[in-house]
């Protein structure tokens, strides 16, 4: 519920940053553009620690690369756990 906007709308007093790892592969593209619009409203910093590049559970991975082209530009830092997945982002 967390990755609604109205839920940052509702709690935005009571964090300081909003930090993702996983979790948003139900998601739509729109619905996370409107999360990081959310987020922007009440200048709270993105976090995201891309832990996948490829979701392992989607067959197909359109749907991630999707959400990560709206994630990636949109945080304010960015962790990744490997080198090679700092520089795959960095290419991308």
């Amino acid at each position: 519920m967390m990755l609604d906007p109205d839920w940052v709308d509702w709690h935005h007093a009571s964090f300081d940053v909003f930090h993702l790892h996983f979790g948003f592969d139900t998601k739509s593209p729109t619905a996370l553009e409107a999360l990081v619009s959310a987020l922007q409203r009440h200048r709270k910093p993105l976090v995201y620690t891309v832990h996948d590049l490829r979701n392992p559970h989607q067959a197909d991975s359109a749907a991630h690369l999707a959400a990560l082209d709206v994630l990636v530009p949109a945080a304010d830092r960015l962790i990744t756990l490997t080198s090679g997945a700092a520089a795959e982002i960095a290419s991308r």
